[in-house]
């Protein structure tokens, strides 16, 4: 139940063997004259249903890649186009008066290129309403990582939620099982466990389980026909997602759990 406003089109990475979102398109950064415009038209396209909304997500893949001194008039530009809640014990209040309000910004963003911004550069966006940001870890096993081309190591993952989370933003947190098949389950599992335990996760934030979904035409769909990773089943996926589980540990409340499937996504 987001509104999605689209800051960029397409994922800066976009080479992750398993994804095929964005396979269609090159990654681009829209102007502030371009977003300004299409902010515009999402709001007169979604005026009857504005109200159903909850939240806005800033796509697409990963659009906290945009540069600080972009980044920051876009989101005062969504703040002086949309009615925020306030984020403190006056936020239900609020919203009973205004229930048009939305509960803030959310946005992807990967462990590789967050590198380029500071706890001080996400305190300012967070100021400016930007409320959770969603890490896709995957695994914390970097030859898992690495064979999936994923960008960046477990250790900047680690780096990334660290610092989105000391500037004030919640994280969320995406683990996926099944990935990599029999010839990693053991590490994947083992190094996920290290990893997460390892980035202080708390109650504001929240950490997905996501089975597998390997499209046929994914790479890496190929790969593993070529190179004879034999799938994980169903019920093993689970059993992963029991074992990471059962090896967590926090130092206070946990952070909201719950499974993810890419099928219930419209976007």
């Amino acid at each position: 139940m987001a509104l999605v406003l689209q800051a960029t089109e397409g994922c800066s990475h976009n080479r992750c063997t398993f994804c095929t979102f964005y396979r269609d398109r090159s990654f681009r950064i829209k102007s502030l004259t371009e977003f300004a415009g299409h902010v515009a038209r999402v709001k007169e396209l979604m005026a009857p249903g504005m109200r159903a909304r909850r939240t806005i997500f800033l796509a697409d893949a990963n659009a906290t890649v945009v540069p600080m001194s972009l980044l920051v008039p876009m989101l005062e530009l969504v703040n002086d186009s949309f009615d925020m809640a306030p984020r403190n014990e006056n936020a239900v209040a609020y919203k009973r008066s205004h229930p048009e309000a939305f509960d803030g910004v959310y946005a992807f963003a990967d462990a590789f290129t967050t590198r380029h911004k500071s706890a001080e550069d996400f305190s300012e966006l967070a100021a400016r309403n930007l409320r959770r940001v969603y890490v896709g870890l995957e695994s914390g096993h970097d030859p898992l990582r690495r064979w999936l081309c994923k960008a960046g190591s477990a250790a900047d993952a680690i780096a990334a939620v660290e610092k989105i989370k000391r500037g004030g933003v919640a994280v969320g947190v995406m683990v996926m099982t099944g990935i990599g098949g029999q010839r990693f389950a053991p590490r994947h599992v083992a190094d996920t466990i290290r990893v997460v335990n390892a980035m202080g996760l708390g109650p504001d934030d929240q950490l997905f389980f996501s089975e597998l979904v390997n499209s046929p035409e994914s790479d890496y769909s190929r790969i593993t026909e070529q190179e004879g990773v034999e799938p994980l089943t169903h019920a093993e996926m689970r059993a992963q997602m029991d074992a990471i589980r059962a090896g967590l540990s926090f130092s206070g409340p946990p952070p909201f759990m719950r499974t993810y499937d890419i099928h219930e996504i419209v976007y």
